[in-house]
């Protein structure tokens, strides 16, 4: 779970693509000693996850409720950002035209999410 990005958050590479696959979400973090205490909030509707991730415990209970399940969405844009290599942020790109924006890895040809 440190992989995440929650300790440095402003500066992980996976912080950034984790805005645009978990769309209308925001993540707080706080560390206290060797655990992390973990909420995501929907900005959208009224889904929340949270979870305490302790230092070198592989596993954490995860507690999440609302229509969206914010933290299987991180879990599966952390597992498709770590399966396309863990590219950083410099890769990606933007397109905005009349039919509207369009996130893309390496190539505008390769959409991130549709």
């Amino acid at each position: 779970m440190a992989g995440f990005g929650i300790e440095d958050g402003l500066r992980h590479p996976f912080a950034a693509v984790a805005g645009f696959l978990v769309p209308d979400c925001t993540l707080l973090a706080d560390r206290r000693g060797a655990s992390v205490s973990v909420w995501l909030y929907g900005l959208s509707d009224l889904s929340w996850a949270a979870a305490v991730l302790t230092d070198g415990v592989p596993q954490s209970t995860v507690f999440q409720s609302g229509p969206r399940r914010l933290w299987d969405e991180l879990s599966v844009a952390y597992r498709w950002w770590d399966g396309m290599g863990q590219p950083e942020i410099r890769r990606f790109g933007l397109t905005v035209d009349g039919n509207g924006e369009s996130i893309w890895l390496d190539d505008p040809a390769r959409p991130v999410r549709q």
